[in-house]
């Protein structure tokens, strides 16, 4: 499909380098291309219309929803991996149960004899880690630092289509 037709092509990648737009926006206008080339070959064939803004926008759509979540899971790795690497990992588990079920924010305090400024403090640490490593995957991307709360504001809107 897609990336066999486009990765097939030697100088795909090398355009892209040059062209100055981010990834992500390549690729997205690399498919949107190649579904209205497969419209147009199917219509050669069976006389189809054409492709709808409206499949357009959700192709667009449904891309940045993978793209965000692919983003924020390689954020979390990211901060999980830091805070086990500092001795962090309480720190850790308590993020995600805050961001979880309360019950077992509240079995983690009782587990390990924690009071709620506590454990507050540790979902803090722990928050700081994950959004610096989404900060860093989004500037990766090719946001300049201006831009990152921007983008990372736009990918949480994304997640909530």
């Amino acid at each position: 499909g897609f990336f066999a037709s486009r990765l097939d092509d030697d100088q795909y990648l090398a355009r892209w380098a040059s062209s100055g737009i981010r990834l992500r926006r390549w690729l997205i206008n690399g498919l949107l291309l190649y579904l209205h080339e497969q419209v147009r070959s199917e219509r050669r064939h069976r006389r189809l219309g054409v492709l709808p803004e409206s499949l357009a926008a959700a192709v667009d759509r449904g891309f940045e929803q993978v793209y965000a979540r692919s983003l924020v899971q390689q954020a979390m790795d990211i901060a999980r991996a830091r805070c086990e690497a500092e001795g962090q990992s309480l720190h850790w588990a308590c993020f995600l149960a805050r961001h979880g079920d309360a019950g077992e924010l509240a079995a983690l305090r009782q587990a390990h004899g924690l009071s709620s400024g506590q454990s507050s403090h540790m979902v803090r640490v722990a928050t700081a880690r994950f959004r610096k490593a989404l900060v860093e995957l989004v500037l990766l991307d090719g946001a300049t630092p201006g831009e990152a709360d921007l983008e990372i504001q736009k990918l949480l809107r994304s997640l909530g289509s």
